[in-house]
């Protein structure tokens, strides 16, 4: 019985090891411009709140115009969108890409691809500042 349990530690100890190799990071975005190139705001927060919202998009749905106070940046998890500055510039992700937002300036998205598109939105800002303003 002492040997059975030595095999099953033991068979347990490479299995763990075999599942340690298998582990690997990639650092997807690492910037300090959002995806026009502007230079990301300076950020003093007295009491910072991150906050991570999926969003799903409909196939042909369209954001409304709309800033953004704080930093933030998205990761496209499926389907195809397309970002649209005020001024006229843009940028498409697709599954598996990331952008970094625009702050402080109008913007919109639109779903572009065949079917739902799906993301996964990272906020960093003070507490209790809102994620996102319309633009009259």
């Amino acid at each position: 019985m002492k040997k059975l349990a030595l095999v099953i530690v033991g068979l347990g100890a490479v299995l763990q090891c075999a599942a340690a190799e298998e582990i690997s990071s990639e650092v997807l975005v690492q910037t300090q411009t959002s995806w026009d190139g502007s230079a990301l705001p300076a950020q003093n927060l007295k009491t910072p709140e991150l906050t991570i919202v999926r969003t799903k998009i409909a196939q042909g749905a369209e954001l409304a115009l709309h800033k953004h106070q704080m930093i933030n940046a998205g990761y496209l998890i499926k389907g195809s969108i397309e970002i649209i500055s005020a001024e006229g510039k843009s940028t498409v992700l697709k599954a598996g890409e990331c952008a970094v937002e625009l702050v402080n300036k109008a913007h919109y998205g639109r779903n572009i691809g065949e079917g739902e598109a799906e993301l996964i939105l990272f906020y960093i800002g003070e507490k209790g500042t809102s994620r996102a303003d319309i633009v009259k």
